[in-house]
């Protein structure tokens, strides 16, 4: 058993990897641009979100870059609230610097979200339109992630299944 193991965000104590997993690299890109264009989910209890993570090869190598994050519970009729930024993990070198910030789109309809990675920053995108630059960057490889997750304690009346997370494309450009 180990506890060397990746994006370790909800009780870390108790993550531990039981078997071992082959390392695969398959795309680890260090900075870059990132872009969805996706539909997300009106339903109060599901998260979509398109994430980037480090590969955790050493344990300070595990910030997330937020490209985009929709918590259903915060989409509202033509508006939402919409978390993006970086959240710091056990990375001594940056700070905690996610915002959760109100936009006016309806978010049950397309729309493009992107992050642009340099080494001494970060620029973040809905719709073409840049809403936020943080002043700090992981240095190390990340991972993309992509995921719709349910918080079972949030379900009420919309346990209908399936639920969708339309997306039509991501995009990934490594920075040569």
């Amino acid at each position: 058993m180990s506890s060397i193991g990746q994006h370790k965000f909800f009780n870390p104590e108790k993550c531990v990897v039981r078997e071992e997993q082959k390392k695969e690299h398959t795309f680890l890109p260090k900075y870059g641009y990132f872009e969805i264009r996706a539909k997300a989910l009106k339903t109060s209890s599901n998260v979509v979100s398109l994430w980037m993570i480090g590969y955790e090869d050493k344990a300070h190598r595990s910030a997330e870059l937020c490209v985009f994050e929709i918590k259903g519970w915060n989409v509202k009729a033509k508006r939402a609230t919409i978390g993006f930024g970086i959240h710091k993990f056990n990375d001594p070198s940056l700070v905690e610097d996610f915002y959760e910030e109100e936009f006016m789109i309806d978010v049950t309809q397309f729309h493009t979200y992107a992050a642009e990675w340099t080494p001494e920053k970060v620029h973040f995108f809905i719709d073409n339109k840049h809403t936020k630059t943080i002043n700090q960057s992981p240095q190390y490889s990340m991972q993309l992630m992509l995921g719709i997750y349910e918080i079972p304690d949030l379900v009420t009346n919309d346990n209908k299944y399936p639920k969708d997370f339309v997306i039509d494309y991501v995009r990934g450009y490594s920075r040569k």
